[in-house]
């Protein structure tokens, strides 16, 4: 069997067509928005924990996006507990930036059955709620309703998020 000069050069083509084929290009990055910032932990989280003495209680700067960085909240847990077993009770969890805007309302309710199991509501959010760069976020709660004296009820929630370009 001979290989003609034709069936050679058929072969170098294909090989040389091939090696370009299975070659990779260099990788582009376009921007797609805010960015989880870099050079420090971008991780923030806060908690807290009220004695409930009244009908409403509210703290301020829970967390704050620091100047030239936003904040996404990701995670919210907040639970509501009762000292007195046949106590129930319902109420908003309220979120809002330092000039009052609203970042967030989450309705809390707690039972009244005798050893009943405490829910928190717990939100875990794909996109977050943005927090502006050089913000604080202050939380607020306002009972809707409770058929016991407001200090039988604490409060306890647990915030989460990570620091972004804006």
């Amino acid at each position: 069997m001979q290989t003609s000069r034709f069936q050679l050069g058929l072969i170098v083509t294909l090989a040389v067509g091939l090696g370009f084929s299975l070659t990779s290009t260099q990788a582009i990055g376009y921007p797609a928005g805010a960015a989880i910032s870099y050079a420090s932990n971008p991780v923030r989280s806060a908690t807290g924990h009220w004695d409930l003495t009244g009908s409403g209680d509210s703290e301020s700067s829970v967390i704050t996006a620091p100047t030239g960085q936003d904040l996404v909240l990701t995670e919210v847990m907040v639970g509501l507990t009762q000292n007195n077993e046949h106590c129930w009770a319902s109420g908003r969890f309220q979120l809002k930036n330092s000039s009052g805007a609203e970042i967030a309302t989450i309705p809390v309710h707690n039972a009244h059955m005798q050893n009943a199991q405490v829910q928190p509501v717990q939100l875990d959010l794909k996109s977050g709620l943005r927090v502006p760069a050089g913000t604080s976020v202050n939380a607020e709660w306002h009972f809707v309703v409770h058929n016991c004296s407001s200090t039988t009820y604490d409060l306890s929630y647990v915030l989460s998020g990570y620091l972004s370009a804006p």
